[in-house]
This record gives C-alpha cells, structure tokens and sequence, in this order.
C-alpha cells in the first residue's frame, strides 16, 4: 500500500513538473505556455515564443506549465523580499528557466549589491576586494584572450614579436631570391645576345657549319651567302692573306 501512495505521488510531481507540449505534423515537439489564438497556436518559452498554424500542430498536449508557476509566485513576492526572489530564482534555474533566474538575480543585486548568493548565482565571485566575473578575474591577472585561449599577456606578446621577426626575415629572403632569379635572367638573355651577334658575324667560335668549314678548309673557304651586317669593326683586306684577297669584304 505504501508503494503505491509512494508511485502516487511521484506520478503527479512529474505531472506538476511538466509543461504545455505542441506535438507538429512532422514529429517536432515545443515545450511550454500553449495559447491558442485564431488559426494560430503560441508557445511561450522561457527565451521568448513561437508561433505555428494550426494546421500544421498534430495535438496539444496540456501539463502543468513550469512558466505560469513561476509567474504565479513572482506575483506573491513583496518587494522587499530578498530572500524569497532568491530561493525563487534557485527554483527557476532547476526548472531550466535559465533568462527567468537571472531577472531575478539581477533585481535582488538592484537592492543588495553584495547578496553572495546573487553574485555566485550570476557567475561573480570576489577577487582583490571587489566583485567580478571569472574573464574579469583574468584579465586583472595578466591574461587576454589570444587566437581563442587565455594566455598571459607577456607570453602573447612574445609570441607576435617573433612572428614580425620571422616576417621580415621571409619578406628579405624572398627579395634577395627575387633578385637573383632577375641577375640570372639577365645574365642569361645576354649570353644569347652575344651567341646571336656572333653567329651574325660569322664568330670562328661558334660551332656552326659555316665556322667548321673555315677551321677545316681555310684555303678553300667561300662564303655562299651574303654576310649579315656585324657591329664588330671589320679587318682590311691588306690583313688577309693573298689567296683569298679578292674574296675578302668582312672579317
């Protein structure tokens, strides 16, 4: 018989704890105060409400709403009861109402600025004389917030300065390979600038046919070509040897 009594009593404090429920068509389910108004349902949350056609709301279903129980004791609280909104605002955040419990909260450290329960409740707690939050706390030790970790100032400060070191570091290796990828560049168009005006001029150095036949043949040495225009000065006839005299007009 007891047991029973006892399942009793369990089954309606969990009817007491529960809420107005709005069960959609596509299966989703919203807890809270359920107002029916036209061709539209309103569910009040405790972070605000939201609203639904009938149409597409399967079935209410009705349960003691923990937001009307709340609004019901707030009403009975004089305004000078601290202690009553404090243990009001503990029963809120059970019933995870969370923007509820902080109203509360807040209004009690409107009338006592140093409610510990208040402050604790709220995320305070007392540091060097004074009441403040844990990323305050922080701060006053030194600490910021660098690339999404606290870490002490110092260090983040360390950290910065070598990466500008290594920055600049990188920037005037890249310059310098800038630099001598163009001196290579350079260097390389001028070596076929000078192999281009040496085959113009007919250079005995450069390996072509024209060149190898003078090496080899040079008694017998005749050019079947006109000779393009050499920007080197050309050599007197006088210099040349005898044979080839009358055949000579360039070097």
């Amino acid at each position: 018989m007891r047991q029973i009594a006892a399942l009793v009593v369990l089954a309606a404090a969990a009817g007491a704890a529960r809420a107005d429920e709005v069960v959609l068509r596509n299966g989703a389910r919203f807890e809270g105060q359920v107002r029916e108004s036209g061709d539209s349902v309103v569910v009040t949350m405790d972070f605000g409400s939201i609203t639904f056609r009938k149409m597409d709301v399967a079935r209410i279903e009705r349960g003691a709403s923990s937001l009307a129980e709340f609004d019901a004791k707030y009403a009975e609280l004089k305004g000078d009861d601290i202690e009553g909104r404090y243990r009001l605002g503990l029963w809120a955040r059970s019933k995870e109402l969370a923007q509820r419990a902080r109203k509360v909260f807040e209004e009690i450290l409107v009338r006592n600025p140093d409610h510990e329960g208040a402050r604790a409740a709220l995320g305070f707690r007392k540091y060097d004389g004074r009441w403040m939050t844990e990323d305050e706390i922080r701060i006053a030790q030194g600490y910021i917030v660098f690339r999404g970790e606290w870490i002490r100032r110092d260090i983040a400060d360390s950290i910065q300065q070598d990466e500008a070191r290594r920055f600049v570091e990188s920037a005037r290796f890249d310059e310098v390979e800038r630099l001598r990828i163009r001196a290579e560049e350079a260097e390389a168009a001028a070596a076929r600038a000078r192999a281009e005006a040496s085959r113009a001029c007919g250079d005995p150095d450069y390996p072509d046919i024209v060149s190898y036949r003078r090496i080899l043949y040079p008694r017998f040495y005749f050019r079947p070509w006109p000779k393009p225009a050499c920007p080197v000065k050309p050599v007197r006839c006088e210099d040349k040897p005898r044979a080839i005299t009358r055949k000579c007009e360039h070097p």
